[in-house]
């Protein structure tokens, strides 16, 4: 949703994309991408938990 809503106003509003608002952008994405990849020692650590039962 940044990215649309940056896309746009740069277009429709003609607002300049200034590097502020890159780096904003960056760190947003790289946050959504933090929470949302599994790491591979929490699977591997939830199938040998399952195991066990």
């Amino acid at each position: 949703m940044p990215l649309i809503a940056i896309l746009f106003s740069s277009i429709l509003l003609k607002e300049d994309i200034t590097l502020n608002l890159l780096v904003a952008l960056i760190l947003i994405v790289v946050s959504i991408l933090f929470v949302n990849i599994k790491l591979k020692t929490q699977t591997v650590s939830d199938s040998v938990y399952n195991n066990e039962d």
